[in-house]
């Protein structure tokens, strides 16, 4: 598909992303321009993507919780 930039150097890629998706864009020695979509992780949250082990201790939690079920019944007051 052949695009034409606008008078403000834009190029519309709605039909190629979703709104709102990041981009990285790097240009080649060629001259090519390469757009690779990315995601931004909080620098308070790389820890976990970068230590494996508790990675998978939260997604394992995640699992269980989501599925089991929990009878609350026990809990409640008797209104005896």
């Amino acid at each position: 598909m052949l695009l034409e930039l606008d008078a403000k150097g834009r190029v519309s890629l709605g039909k190629f992303l979703k709104s709102g998706t990041r981009v990285e864009a790097t240009k080649k020695a060629n001259g090519d321009l390469v757009l690779r979509p990315v995601v931004t992780i909080p620098e308070r949250e790389m820890w976990l993507w970068k230590d494996k082990a508790q990675l998978k201790k939260l997604l394992k939690g995640i699992h269980s919780v989501n599925h089991t079920e929990i009878d609350f019944r026990q809990y409640a007051k008797s209104k005896d």
